[in-house]
């Protein structure tokens, strides 16, 4: 229910504390000490420089919360299956962050965050390989070198050299490219070499790479837009060329006299991903389509600006900008680094923090290889040329390595060979004998020290037991409150019919709220209505796949982009406000218009109700928590806080 996560923020954020040999207060046989608190409010209140009251205040908060704990455990909830089931999939859904190396993390973190601030715009010299044929490609990567050494522009290397045929004409352009847009070791290469010089030779997988940054500018984030494409297909003549074109400026002009860009984009574009959805395209980021294209999108300096037609090799296009999306690059924002911290963890560049945190887990675990010869190698290059003589090499119990108290045996590589034959020895480039024995021992050693993780990083059992906690207190709550107060009707009446003067509407209307999934549809939806309110019905048929509605009766603040300049009046229609959370364009029509101070009936004020019953039922409960787990304050350490 809503209630239920409403709370979620607050539980979480109670947690805190490093154990301290000074008690704050006690509750029943339990204790919290004064580190433990202080923690806690440091982590949760902005109050600088505290006062007397926000101690007082987070002190009694702090108390709830460990009262409600502690109910939870001694009802034995934390052994309920469902609990169980959230704990584990809790520990899956975040241990990846706790697998890599703390400081290479932070440092990647911090290195994005450092290029996402701008893009690049890059040539490059492309020198592609077939698998471990890279002689003739390494050879022609040293000849653009000498060129480049001996002065020859970056531009007539890249047309006499690069197999890139598309960028070498444009003398290696590929355009602006932003963060997280190349594989890791591109983007480096792009963002660290210096604007105007070549950088050094680079290997890829499939081929040799030489950049070359032109310019910079402050990233403009991402944008969305949509458009209208005029396609010519490649090859096309001349009179074909000239058709499409015309077509398009026939189009600009109909835009410029009023027409609906929805509409036109609908009824004549090519691009097939775009013209269903009037045209509106997926946000993207600078690098993600032609270098023209971009140019032409992020050139538009606002909201609903609308480009002149201009060719690209899919053709001719026009642009409508929807929405330009900025985001935030300071590292010492916790926000902004924890949204980069999860780009980070989701990006290949992440095992680079794997690889580190490998050397920290067989320091914290104790790992120990055991057997110091190569019969593990030998026994592998047997396994795989079925060699039943090699395989007799390594006897089942001889012991291999081990990793705290687990010990590895030749019975348990045995084992895993047998699994993974397949797509070990499908693997490209091919591994040795030696890394498929070292895969195998990574391999158990990483699911040992994801197994015990709580016993080796403070940091994530202490996550483990915030979310185990407030995940009893939402059990705890669900059981003492929320059910409670949603199964008792009559209880519900009760407490109505004792408190129906405080249930009253501040000024309302009896509207129709509108969503719509894209802004286009929106403002034609709304000019529809705007002409005849009474079309509402008929509009969401035509609509139903991009446009709801929700009928009832709203308080002015409840209403989208609500503003007091507004003159609320029946057949009023908003105007369409764009969300740049959902990506929604919302709006709505007025029916009725009520004055405030109206009572509300007991329907009507449900939810309000609802609320508040159950924060009565909560102050019983804790009430019953006191009595139960006396709470004792030690005031010569409390006024050790507050004065």
């Amino acid at each position: 229910m809503p209630l239920k996560k409403m709370f979620l923020l607050p539980v979480f954020l109670l947690i805190g504390g490093i154990l301290s040999a000074q008690v704050l207060f006690t509750y029943g046989k339990h204790s919290v000490d004064k580190s433990e608190f202080l923690d806690a409010f440091r982590k949760n209140n902005s109050v600088q420089p505290p006062t007397e009251k926000a101690y007082s205040d987070y002190l009694e908060l702090y108390v709830r919360y460990k009262l409600k704990i502690q109910a939870a455990y001694d009802l034995h909830l934390d052994t309920l299956p469902t609990q169980q089931k959230d704990i584990a999939d809790f520990r899956e859904q975040v241990i990846n962050q706790y697998l890599s190396d703390d400081t290479t993390m932070d440092f990647l973190v911090k290195e994005a965050l450092q290029h996402c601030r701008q893009d690049v715009r890059v040539a490059h010299i492309y020198l592609p390989f077939t698998g471990n044929d890279t002689l003739a490609a390494y050879q022609k990567a040293l000849a653009a070198l000498k060129a480049l050494g001996s002065g020859k522009s970056f531009s007539s290397a890249a047309a006499t050299y690069s197999a890139d045929t598309a960028t070498a004409k444009k003398g290696g352009d590929i355009g602006w490219i932003s963060c997280f847009l190349l594989p890791y070791p591109l983007e480096k290469l792009a963002y660290n070499t210096p604007l105007n010089q070549h950088s050094a030779l680079y290997k890829s997988k499939n081929a040799y790479h030489i950049f070359y940054p032109t310019a910079t500018r402050p990233s403009p984030g991402s944008i969305q837009v949509a458009q209208i494409l005029i396609e010519t297909k490649p090859g096309a003549k001349a009179k074909e060329i000239t058709k499409a074109e015309m077509k398009a400026d026939s189009i600009y002009r109909l835009l410029q006299q009023g027409s609906d860009f929805g509409n036109l984009a609908e009824n004549n574009s090519d691009d097939n991903s775009s013209y269903h959805n009037q045209g509106v395209m997926p946000a993207f980021s600078a690098g993600t389509y032609d270098a023209t294209f971009e140019d032409q999108a992020f050139a538009l300096q606002e909201d609903n600006a609308i480009s002149k037609p201009f060719r690209t090799p899919q053709g001719f296009h026009i642009l409508k900008r929807i929405a330009v999306f900025r985001y935030s690059h300071d590292a010492s924002n916790e926000q902004t680094y924890a949204a980069m911290k999860t780009r980070v963890n989701n990006d290949p560049r992440i095992q680079l923090a794997v690889a580190a945190a490998m050397g920290k887990a067989k320091s914290r675990t104790g790992f120990k290889e055991v057997i110091q010869s190569d019969i593990p190698e030998r026994y592998t290059e047997a396994f795989f040329q079925g060699d039943e003589k090699g395989k007799q090499l390594l006897a089942p119990d001889a012991l291999l390595a081990t990793i705290g108290k687990k010990q590895l045996f030749g019975r348990d590589y045995s084992s895993w060979l047998a699994v993974n034959a397949d797509p070990v020895s499908q693997q490209q480039p091919p591994l040795t004998p030696a890394a498929i024995y070292q895969k195998f021992l990574n391999e158990r050693l990483v699911q040992e020290y994801q197994q015990h993780l709580e016993d080796y990083n403070p940091a994530f059992a202490k996550q483990l037991k915030e979310f185990r906690d407030g995940n009893l207190i939402f059990e705890a709550m669900q059981w003492q409150v929320w059910d409670k107060a949603m199964n008792d009707e009559a209880g519900l009446q009760r407490y109505y019919t004792a408190h129906q003067a405080k249930y009253k509407w501040q000024e309302s209307v009896r509207a129709v709220v509108f969503n719509v999934t894209d802004s286009a549809t929106a403002i034609r939806v709304r000019n529809v209505l705007a002409a005849d309110p009474s079309r509402v019905e008929s509009v969401l048929k035509e609509y139903e796949m991009v446009v709801t509605a929700d009928s009832g009766r709203f308080e002015f603040s409840q209403l989208p982009a609500y503003s007091a300049g507004m003159v609320l009046k029946p057949g009023y229609v908003s105007a369409a406000v764009f969300n740049r959370d959902n990506l929604n364009s919302s709006f709505f029509l007025v029916r009725e218009v009520f004055p405030a101070n109206q009572p509300r009936n007991f329907n009507d004020s449900r939810g309000l109700l609802l609320n508040d019953y159950q924060a009565e039922l909560e102050e019983k409960w804790i009430a019953e928590l006191k009595r139960q787990y006396p709470v004792k304050l030690e005031k010569a350490v409390w006024n050790s806080i507050v004065n």
